[in-house]
């Protein structure tokens, strides 16, 4: 499978990691050496996730909180009821910001004041739509303030340094040598995607994504969005892998989340195509660790 993939890519670089039990079976990679970090994009919501996790079963976070007792600008009426699930659910009803936003504006961490300004997509909770780029800038303002440290500190200082893996979200410029570059290619379709088009989502109104090229450059790369600029070399990401002692916490993190997605139109006067196709759903109690297909 792993070959065929490749082959279907038409070149570039590739790596297949599987675990069984924290232990890895199959290690593979092609086209880049041992050792070169890959940007992967909304895994790093996954690892972002597992720091969440992390502080909430260390009596640090309280996940189901409304995020305006430590943010005092999220208490407006329209967003006094986000809680951090909503943020990590993808439940917030902010999944992007009517105000155009540029690259510097995202690398000045200005999104944040845009999300603290914009009215809810949605009644939080009540649907979901992917978050591709806000769930960083919303996670970020709740670490910041409710643990006075960033996601990325914290994942070094509770994931990487424990266990001793080579992961980072942002690449420092001394290290961006090692960040294999980026090249971009036509959009490929699942079966899936093709059947539903609804699956599909537009946040790339947000600045970021309209060129992902820009994520080569320097002050980007080394920017530490927690959803989008992880960058792990790729033999240490089994160590991010729940054990079979950490089995209960994970199981904790897994109910039920909401309805599968449908289509659903943007709110009327948008200045966006599509608020990531919001859908109805029960409230969600699990950590959503990427867009549910």
């Amino acid at each position: 499978m792993f070959a065929r993939v490749v082959a279907e890519q038409g070149g570039g670089v590739a790596a297949l990691a599987i675990c069984l039990d924290g232990h890895p079976v199959v290690d593979l990679s092609y086209g880049g050496p041992r050792g070169a970090r890959y940007l992967l994009f909304s895994v790093s919501k996954g690892v972002s996730a597992i720091a969440a996790q992390h502080a909430h079963a260390d009596g640090r976070l309280d996940l189901d909180a409304p995020i305006c007792d430590v943010w005092p600008a999220m208490r407006r009426t329209a967003t006094r009821r986000i809680t951090t699930r909503h943020v990590l659910s993808h439940q917030a009803g902010l999944p992007l910001v009517d105000q155009e936003l540029t690259v510097e504006d995202h690398v000045a961490g200005r999104l944040e004041a845009a999300l603290e300004r914009q009215e809810p997509y949605w009644e939080p909770g009540t649907k979901h739509g992917y978050h591709a780029i806000t769930y960083g800038a919303l996670l970020e303002g709740v670490f910041q303030r409710a643990l006075g440290t960033s996601v990325a500190e914290y994942i070094h200082a509770h994931v990487r340094r424990p266990l001793g893996l080579d992961l980072t979200l942002g690449v420092p410029p001394s290290d961006n040598h090692d960040v294999l570059p980026l090249r971009t290619r036509s959009p490929m379709r699942t079966p899936l995607q093709s059947a539903r088009p609804g699956l599909l989502f537009d946040a790339v109104g947000l600045g970021l994504l309209d060129d992902p090229s820009v994520f080569n450059q320097p002050d980007v790369l080394a920017a530490p969005w927690p959803a989008t600029t992880w960058s792990p070399v790729p033999e240490t990401w089994h160590g991010c892998m729940p054990r079979p002692s950490d089995r209960l916490t994970v199981c904790a993190c897994w109910t039920p989340r909401a309805a599968p997605p449908s289509p659903a139109p943007a709110r009327s006067g948008s200045t966006r195509s599509s608020a990531s196709h919001p859908t109805s759903g029960p409230e969600s109690k699990g950590l959503l660790l990427g867009f549910p297909c």
